[in-house]
């Protein structure tokens, strides 16, 4: 995950790819009208709800990403999925930030030697 991101910002930075990842959680399962975005049977709609639930705790975040951009690219015909295609490049180019599991579990480290004796 270091590898991925340079880093992972926290305070307004890191509150703000918590927003973005949140909303691309919501969008994911949720349309305006109340209903599924992610139709065609249950597990399209499963797919979605995993990807959302990834997405908001942060966990996985790039798996999540690139699902979700398989989920999305399906249904790029209609006029709402090119919206959802950009949030979640903007995600996966940003990175989740301070506020996550992936900064919590693999995030910078300081390593400190023991004195010399």
């Amino acid at each position: 995950m270091q590898r991925l991101y340079a880093m992972f910002p926290d305070r307004g930075p890191g509150l703000g790819l918590l927003l973005l990842r949140l909303d691309a959680a919501m969008v994911m399962v949720l349309d305006p009208q109340g209903a599924g975005w992610i139709s065609g049977g249950p597990w399209p709609m499963r797919a979605a709800w995993a990807v959302a639930l990834l997405l908001a705790c942060g966990w996985l975040t790039p798996v999540a990403l690139a699902l979700g951009l398989l989920l999305t690219l399906a249904r790029l015909p209609e006029p709402a999925a090119g919206a959802v295609l950009m949030l979640l490049l903007g995600v996966m180019l940003l990175g989740p930030g301070a506020y996550s599991l992936d900064a919590r579990l693999y995030g910078r480290r300081v390593l400190r030697r023991p004195p010399r004796g």
